[in-house]
């Protein structure tokens, strides 16, 4: 064969390449828009970062950063199966009847792939509040943003370490949810507490995304979100003794967000306050209407192909087949 000849069937490889990655993203696009016009996947279609960024480190999640958000969620849900949660406004949570471990959903990940991509695209947007749409063709999703004001942490701390800070607020917002209301939840109410999502019964996948970066506190409108609390509990974490305080915010804000000032940086360093975002999505569930939060009942008593977690003594998980 000769050169040329090599040339041009290299160029017809390259083009064929090319042509195909391009149909699989169209397909995407139109995929995800045929969702939601409002959909993450759909207003952001590029994995680029948002206009609003500034100086934003994109961290993508290791596995052992999925492991322990994985685990860490897994372990609580354990304990509200049980019955053991006593905390509630008011309390003490009943035990389920069969509440779902989020589980593997292969032999090498516990991850659900899509969902910490929806979420990745979301959280690099730099817009710490949740998104307006992020269902998959297969499921429902509930969505959870956590923003941690890194600044206020005593040393550095690696991200790893600092994935409990941003999942623990979560389990706690227990403290604000009415035991009456397991047996009834509005999941349309997109505003509703982060709980919800870590103790919905049927949900079985997560997948979550982190993105570190600078906010202008004098520009908390155009961001959208009330980034003045944390500014205020910085303040209050300075003149206080307790330098161990770690300030956070569990986002379920609705807000619009504004881009007219998206190209203003402030050029003095000491008004820039430095945040980590997690998002972490969840599925499946059916917002369209309400139903309980988890079936009330002795745990264990788990669906036909699914069966009781060999890690986790309450909660039940899905067999997989060989």
């Amino acid at each position: 064969m000769s050169h040329s000849t090599r040339l041009y069937f290299s160029f017809l490889l390259l083009a064929n390449a090319s042509y195909l990655a391009s149909t699989e993203y169209d397909h995407d696009v139109t995929r995800y828009c045929r969702l939601c016009k409002l959909h993450t996947m759909c207003r952001y279609p590029f994995d680029d970062v948002g206009a609003t960024c500034n100086n934003i480190d994109s961290a993508d999640l290791e596995p052992q950063d999925a492991d322990a958000i994985v685990h860490q969620h897994n372990e609580y849900r354990n304990v509200i199966a049980s019955g053991e949660e006593t905390r509630g406004k008011p309390g003490p949570q009943p035990p389920a009847k069969n509440m779902m471990e989020l589980v593997r959903l292969t032999f090498k990940t516990t991850w659900d792939v899509e969902l910490a991509k929806v979420a990745r695209r979301w959280v690099i947007q730099c817009i710490p509040k949740k998104d307006e749409c992020r269902d998959v063709d297969q499921m429902g999703v509930w969505q959870n943003v956590h923003i941690l004001d890194v600044d206020t942490l005593e040393s550095e701390t690696s991200s790893f370490h600092r994935i409990p800070f941003h999942v623990q607020p979560w389990l706690d917002d227990v403290e604000n949810f009415d035991n009456a209301e397991v047996g009834m939840v509005n999941y349309t109410e997109e505003e509703r507490r982060p709980y919800i999502g870590v103790a919905a019964g049927k949900i079985s996948r997560i997948g979550c995304g982190r993105a570190m970066y600078s906010v202008n506190m004098q520009e908390a409108e155009t961001i959208g979100t009330n980034m003045t609390q944390i500014q205020k509990k910085k303040n209050a974490t300075t003149s206080s003794s307790n330098s161990n305080n770690v300030n956070s915010i569990t986002s379920g804000s609705s807000g619009s967000t504004s881009n007219n000032n998206n190209n203003q940086h402030l050029n003095s360093a000491a008004h820039l306050q430095r945040l980590e975002v997690l998002v972490c999505n969840y599925g499946p569930i059916d917002r369209t209407t309400p139903r309980n939060l988890y079936e009330d009942g002795m745990p264990g008593q788990c669906p036909t192909g699914f069966d009781a977690s060999q890690r986790y003594e309450y909660l039940c998980t899905f067999v997989f087949k060989h």
